[in-house]
């Protein structure tokens, strides 16, 4: 579940939501710290 693609977080934060159903997306990667850093970088 959850959101994978910064660019729909952008999308989303547009229209005007404030939170996101994102960690499967970070709790399946090798180095979750990382690809949450990486995530947050192209909000």
């Amino acid at each position: 579940s959850g959101i994978s693609n910064p660019a729909v977080v952008r999308e989303l934060r547009a229209v005007g939501y404030r939170g996101f159903l994102i960690g499967e997306n970070f709790m399946r990667a090798a180095s979750p710290g990382d690809s949450l850093r990486q995530f947050i970088a192209q909000l």
